[in-house]
């Protein structure tokens, strides 16, 4: 039979099979998504110092060597074991706080991604928020940011998945990234003309956003407005639509929209002072103003052909 371990040798073969817990949870966390250096490194040395100090704790090889790096440090022979149950105590605490700082190696590779999509790097601010995320699923930031760049590489439904769960989020500041999650997932649904899954989504946005947000607030009121519009309840997006110009007047959006709105209600004169706004304040590179741009160029086309097109450069606009 063979001999029973001591408590000390027990201990650390317990401690040992921690460490391995430990490691897994953290390799998991960077082999779910593509690898930068980082991730690569980490995943190298993490299964490295484990397997050193885990077969020094198991097996009779492990065992000598660690005996020998003990003799070095001039461990008295019958410390050994002590010695063994500190080298795995100190990597399972090293592993534990790499494993604690997670959430702030989320928020640099957040940062990373914020600077690729500033930078036009679609795919690259795409990859560094995932790698955020799985660091940290709770990174609404990151998640928030994820679903811009899947909209802009035109990756509708996994941007509204990433919406949904920052909206879903348990939030309460009514400035919070949940809100903004709303916003951007009812604009999702308006663009497919789902507007019955838009408005609720809205009004609960609207009904929640500070006074002070006064961006998110047009944005919201913006959206109602485009919502009714597409359900054919003029009268309250126009009411929308005004609120939202009072907010930003200088914006694009609420003009054109309430213009559109406005012909509907038959009111020519005041449609075409809403597309002469929608016009001068267009910018040809957002997508959704560039077609009411062009629009706004037909209907003025016709009512004033040429007053109105004195400034068709659309990178003087803001």
């Amino acid at each position: 039979m063979g001999s029973l371990r001591s408590p000390v040798e027990s201990l650390a073969i317990f401690l040992s099979l921690l460490c391995l817990f430990a490691l897994y949870s953290i390799s998991t966390r960077f082999l779910s998504s593509d690898r930068d250096t980082l991730g690569s490194v980490v995943v190298a040395l993490q299964t490295a110092l484990t397997g050193l100090v885990i077969g020094g704790v198991v097996t009779r090889d492990g065992h000598m060597t660690i005996d020998r790096v003990l003799t070095t440090l001039k461990v008295p022979i019958h410390f050994k074991q002590e010695g063994r149950l500190i080298l795995v105590t100190l990597l399972l605490a090293f592993l534990i706080g790499f494993r604690l700082s997670f959430p702030l190696i989320s928020n640099t590779y957040t940062s990373t991604g914020a600077k690729d999509y500033e930078a036009g790097r679609l795919v690259e601010a795409q990859l560094n928020y995932q790698r955020a995320i799985n660091l940290n699923p709770d990174n609404l930031e990151a998640r928030f940011k994820l679903a811009l760049a899947l909209e802009d590489l035109g990756e509708s439904e996994a941007a509204s998945r990433e919406y949904r769960i920052v909206s879903s989020s348990r939030k309460t500041d009514p400035d919070a990234l949940n809100l903004e999650g709303l916003n951007n997932l009812a604009r999702l649904y308006i663009l497919v003309e789902d507007y019955d899954e838009a408005v609720p989504l809205l009004l609960q946005a609207r009904d929640q956003v500070s006074p002070e947000a006064e961006h998110l607030r047009y944005s919201i009121l913006k959206n109602l407005g485009w919502a009714r519009l597409g359900q054919e309840r003029y009268d309250e997006a126009e009411v929308y639509l005004q609120e939202a110009v009072k907010i930003d007047d200088a914006m694009a959006p609420a003009h054109c929209l309430l213009a559109q709105v406005l012909e509907e209600l038959e009111q020519p004169q005041t449609a075409i002072a809403a597309w002469e706004s929608c016009l001068s304040r267009a910018r040809q590179t957002d997508p959704d103003e560039d077609k009411w741009y062009g629009m706004a160029r037909e209907r003025l086309g016709e009512a004033t052909p040429a007053a109105v097109f004195q400034n068709e450069n659309p990178a003087s606009r803001e």
